[in-house]
């Protein structure tokens, strides 16, 4: 099994140009979960969520 996913987003914004510098607080925009093992293949979260476990 492998899950990937972070607790924030900044990819999103990389340079402020405001105040001419790289952009390096967390944002609040949605950041991607994935959960990868063959016993789920074919199935989503929105399935009913037997496989989080």
């Amino acid at each position: 099994v492998m899950m990937i996913t972070a607790d924030h987003g900044n990819a999103d914004i990389m340079y402020d140009d405001t105040i001419r510098e790289p952009h390096t607080a967390h944002t609040l925009n949605p950041v991607p979960f994935l959960l990868l093992a063959e016993k789920f293949r074919g199935t989503a979260l929105r399935d009913g969520g037997p496989c989080v476990t």
